[in-house]
């Protein structure tokens, strides 16, 4: 089951990311209480701001990837699932026809094997014995060509 991919609804980022204010602000409402605003000095406003700002943009970030990673496994999952269909898919009568009788040939002819193998192993001892024996009587032909006396 394919599925299609959904484009983001939201802007893609700008060239330098900035977040959200309501990230920034570590206060639900989004601005901080008047009599804190009076006790700080630039300089600590600026390295909370800052500080916040860090965090947003980690966790953008690691929001993104996070979306990258689970189309990744979302894409994996269907390929997966895909060839899992196709091994389930059923076979026909015939296929199933075909291939049991296929299995059963290649079953008989294994068993056939051994029987043949067993007959040759025996003629091949046969022409082994019938080759010492015809050597022996050419040698003992040749042996009399060569000494015609010795055999009347």
């Amino acid at each position: 089951m394919p599925r299609s991919r959904v484009e983001p609804t939201s802007p893609g980022p700008s060239s330098t990311p900035t977040p959200t204010r309501k990230l920034l602000s570590p206060k639900p409402s989004g601005r901080p209480p008047p009599n804190e605003t009076a006790s700080k000095t630039s300089k600590q406003e600026d390295a909370g701001a800052a500080s916040w700002r860090e965090r947003a943009l980690n966790a953008e970030h690691a929001l993104k990837t996070a979306n990258h990673e689970i189309i990744a496994q979302r894409t994996r999952i269907g390929e997966l699932l895909g060839r899992i269909r196709d091994l389930e898919a059923e076979w026909t009568q015939d296929a199933i026809q075909r291939v049991t009788t296929a299995n059963t040939t290649l079953k008989q002819r294994v068993r056939q094997l051994p029987a043949d193998n067993r007959t040759l192993d025996e003629r091949l001892n046969a022409a082994r014995s019938n080759l010492r024996f015809q050597d022996r009587r050419i040698a003992d032909l040749e042996a009399r060509l060569a000494d015609p006396s010795a055999t009347r």
